[in-house]
């Protein structure tokens, strides 16, 4: 008997056995076709051939969007524009592409020029409910690192970085495996790691919905939610990669105490200042900057941290 079967989003290895449970009765031309969000599943059922899905090109993507936003092959006079922002956010998801084209489908210019705007910092609610199935399946170290990547590491060297998730506690030899598998993250042939703008937006939202307040936030990342949390002196417990609007003396400030990695672009002294309080600071990157050493004299991190500095 010749068979085809599709299972669609499978979670774990034991939906497949149940259903299925010996191959014996299946003839050698069967197919069996499975998606799932997770590589470690197919592997334990001893599946041969993983396909990795792609973005849909241009020329598919910005079809799938004109036939939910206009029920046509192609955009309306007028809102190619318009249409061609919704496909750089997109970046050929097609979840992303279905959800915009139906919100927008019969809605005035105004109203696509104010949602375009809007999806630069927040993320559409019906695409982020989907997005954040896969990160629900986290444990909390595992959850830590992707939401340490989303924030801060997108595009750094996966060398370094797992060396800042080994001083965090985080087992990132097991951890970042995983975030591989279910497709969050990537590492490419540079040995850079990758993520998703629309993934990397998840991670950022997820961190925006602990406070409305950023300084009870558990990062900072934007340099303009930085500069407010530091002129208010409201600072204390988040992870920071900021810019150079900051002044010294906020690296004073003992709620500095809790900060574990600090990104200052163009650093403009030779070194730290000697009564910076950082017991938890694990990694420094001070791109663009004259900074020669991190203290003027010996300072003492907790012993089972590393703390590195990077020009």
């Amino acid at each position: 008997m010749k068979v085809l079967i599709v299972f669609d989003d499978v979670t774990c290895f034991s939906q497949i056995e149940s259903l299925i449970g010996s191959l014996d009765w299946l003839t050698p031309v069967s197919r069996i076709i499975i998606t799932t969000r997770n590589k470690q599943v197919l592997r334990n059922w001893g599946v041969r051939k993983i396909y990795e899905m792609k973005a849909l090109e241009y020329h598919h993507a910005i079809r799938l969007f004109s036939r939910h936003a206009f029920k046509q092959n192609h955009p309306d006079v007028g809102y190619e524009e318009l249409s061609c922002k919704v496909m750089k956010y997109a970046q050929g998801v097609p979840l992303a592409l279905k959800v915009l084209g139906c919100f927008l489908h019969k809605r005035e210019k105004e109203v696509w020029e104010s949602a375009t705007d809007k999806l630069q910092r927040i993320l559409y609610p019906s695409i982020l409910e989907v997005l954040k199935i896969s990160y629900d399946s986290l444990d909390d170290k595992e959850k830590n690192i992707f939401l340490d990547v989303a924030c801060f590491f997108q595009g750094e060297d996966v060398d370094l970085v797992m060396k800042f998730f080994n001083a965090s506690g985080f087992y990132p030899e097991i951890g970042m495996s995983v975030l591989v598998d279910k497709s969050l993250i990537a590492i490419d042939s540079h040995k850079k790691i990758t993520m998703h703008d629309l993934l990397q937006e998840l991670g950022r939202e997820i961190v925006r919905q602990e406070s409305i307040d950023p300084a009870n936030r558990s990062r900072l990342w934007h340099h303009e939610d930085i500069y407010e949390v530091l002129t208010y002196n409201t600072f204390y417990r988040s992870s920071v990669n900021g810019k150079n609007k900051c002044k010294i003396s906020y690296l004073q400030d003992p709620g500095f105490a809790e900060v574990k990695y600090l990104h200052w672009y163009g650093y403009p002294l030779k070194s730290l200042p000697s009564n910076l309080s950082a017991k938890k600071l694990v990694l420094v990157e001070v791109p663009d900057s004259d900074i020669e050493r991190l203290w003027h004299c010996v300072k003492v991190c907790i012993s089972y941290y590393t703390c590195g500095i990077f020009q």
